[in-house]
């Protein structure tokens, strides 16, 4: 048996504690009082009001391999969030990105390495149609292009060190346990270097908006 109970317990119970391990640091985050504290308090509430719960028909992805590489989790993963995630990462179902964009060289390498899995939402283990929260995994040295939604959304960096733009921003080094938000239509893209990246993020509205790519896709240095 693993130290989390990995071994004996069932998937659904693997899940259950992932979600609770999301909602803690969810909760721990919004008392930082920034422009992400009211999203993710409200997320935390839908969660816990949403009892509905369904297990996923389990799925993998290539990109899933890169979980296995992920830095030591950290004082800033309070919550456990990750150990969580890798105890029930069979008991979910992993997607490929973009499937629209398969074909398009532009994009091969950033497909390549990035896959993502509903946690909350209309197709996840906590079923509601008032959030849709995911898990992201991107692979080192890969761009995360340009790209837009109308959905407003906040990441959590869980694992793993990248850069991060918004908009016109600068570009931004995000360590595990950063928070940051994209209003609603506004581009931002990732940069990941030497290390993959483990991410939850969550839309609250606008759930069924499309996320389309509206920009450069050469990695930047």
């Amino acid at each position: 048996m693993t130290a989390d109970g990995a071994a004996t317990s069932s998937p659904a119970a693997r899940v259950e504690r992932l979600i609770a391990a999301v909602v803690a640091a969810w909760r721990a985050g919004a008392t930082r009082g920034d422009e992400a504290s009211d999203y993710l308090e409200a997320a935390a509430a839908v969660v816990l009001d949403s009892p509905e719960r369904r297990l996923s028909v389990p799925s993998d992805q290539p990109p899933c391999a890169h979980l296995d590489d992920l830095p030591k989790p950290s004082a800033v993963d309070p919550a456990a969030v990750t150990g969580a995630l890798l105890a029930a990462r069979d008991a979910l179902a992993w997607g490929a990105a973009y499937p629209e964009l398969a074909g398009d060289s532009r994009y091969d390498t950033f497909r390549a390495a990035y896959a993502y899995t509903e946690l909350v939402g209309p197709r996840g283990p906590v079923v509601t149609g008032r959030l849709s929260a995911f898990f992201t995994i991107q692979g080192p040295g890969v761009l995360y292009p340009p790209h837009a939604h109308p959905a407003p959304e906040v990441y959590w960096v869980v694992a793993g060190t990248a850069r991060w733009r918004r908009g016109h921003e600068d570009w931004v080094a995000r360590p595990p346990g950063s928070f940051i938000f994209h209003r609603s239509g506004l581009p931002h893209s990732t940069q990941t270097e030497n290390e993959p990246l483990l991410a939850l993020a969550f839309w609250t509205d606008h759930l069924d908006g499309a996320s389309v790519m509206v920009g450069d896709a050469a990695p930047r240095r």
